[in-house]
């Protein structure tokens, strides 16, 4: 007669225990071994970047910041806009809200030659009229890529096109 392996759990509050991973800190070699209750919103989101772990060597002067593109311009010849930011390279599909006031690519974060701005800049709701207004949102202002500012959402008042709701957002860029 063959055997059958029946497992069975009982109650809602079955509970497994995983060892927990240890996320070495590169600065002073301590462990970090805490454990966040993905359930808790209030718990501290861990937001340290991983060890790099990249080719060892640094010492190509054309890839300085090691993230595999060749610095633009002189012998180099390559197309990494920064090449003392490993931020910054083609590589970069999406929005990044990394501050890039006095950078030289000014949130060219992709090194295509153009900022693409994720919110539109430099709204007036005041000056729009029909259906338009509805649909408008975006800075007041034209903050800096990775610098915060004020962000509105047009809406319809009577007649008027004014601000409705207004937010604090950060610019991304690429």
């Amino acid at each position: 007669m063959p055997h059958r392996l029946v497992i069975l759990f009982i109650g809602a509050g079955v509970g497994c225990t995983f060892p927990s991973p240890d996320f070495q800190s590169g600065d002073t070699g301590t462990s970090d071994t805490s454990v966040v209750d993905a359930t808790d919103s209030s718990a501290a989101i861990d937001t340290r970047e991983p060890p790099d772990t990249r080719p060892a060597d640094s010492n190509d002067p054309c890839d300085k910041d090691r993230d595999g593109f060749k610095a633009k311009g002189g012998t180099c010849g390559g197309n990494d806009c920064d090449d003392d930011d490993d931020r910054a390279s083609p590589s970069v599909s999406t929005y990044l809200t990394f501050d890039a006031t006095g950078k030289g690519h000014a949130g060219d974060w992709n090194c295509d030659g153009t900022v693409k701005r994720q919110f539109e800049i430099n709204v007036s709701c005041g000056l729009l009229g029909g259906g338009a207004c509805s649909s408008t949102k975006g800075f007041t202002g034209n903050p800096t890529c990775g610098t915060s500012g004020k962000y509105v959402q047009c809406v319809t008042s009577g007649a008027l096109c004014v601000e409705g709701t207004t937010t604090t957002q950060i610019q991304g860029c690429y």
